[in-house]
């Protein structure tokens, strides 16, 4: 009788054991559940985050939001903290504390869908000089004789769809080029294709 009964005991237990463990539990459905929803709030957040990069002056600056003004004359802001890395002019570590107004920085970091920034790097950099370059366009006689060549750089041309350097004998009086001109001095000259 009681090997009939560890029989039945053992067999009930093979029986019911496998169909207990395929049956899904309220507690493991809701899980899966919650991490799937997590799972789709974080890409929404991926979704509107964006890395950016700012360039300006600083033009106020409060406990941990720096205002500043960028190159483009927009106004952006951005809040650094401690885990901020930042440096200094010269290479050297700095502080949130070390940023001042009139400072011009280069600022990375995520930027969220209204524009605001969670800087993850700042650099204090010189301010950029204006760029006084400027193309000209005309004809290759005309150009040169109105400005000095002998800071010629680059000379290019179009080669079968492709820009490639090209020899000053390549360049004759009448062919229309772009020139960029930097005050009286030629940096580059571009011959540009004859038409058919």
């Amino acid at each position: 009788m009681r090997s009939k009964l560890l029989l039945l005991l053992t067999l009930a237990l093979v029986v019911v054991t496998p169909a207990l463990a395929q049956t899904a539990t309220p507690t493991a459905t809701l899980r899966d559940s919650v991490k799937q929803k997590v799972a789709e709030e974080l890409a929404e957040i991926k979704k509107s985050i964006s890395k950016k990069a700012f360039l300006g002056e600083v033009t106020a600056k409060s406990e941990a939001t720096l205002t500043l003004n960028t190159y483009l004359g927009l106004t952006k802001s951005a809040l650094v903290s401690t885990e901020t890395i930042i440096k200094l002019k010269g290479g050297k570590d700095g502080t949130p504390a070390d940023i001042k107004p009139k400072d011009y920085i280069l600022v990375m970091g995520d930027v969220d869908g209204a524009g605001a920034m969670v800087a993850k790097r700042l650099l204090v950099v010189p301010v950029p000089t204006a760029d006084t370059r400027k193309a000209v366009f005309g004809k290759y006689s005309e150009i040169t004789a109105t400005a000095k060549t002998s800071s010629v750089t680059a000379y290019t041309k179009v080669d079968a769809g492709k820009v490639v350097k090209a020899k000053t004998t390549d360049f004759k009086a009448d062919l229309k080029v772009v020139a960029v001109v930097k005050g009286s001095s030629i940096l580059s000259i571009h011959l540009l294709p004859v038409s058919p």
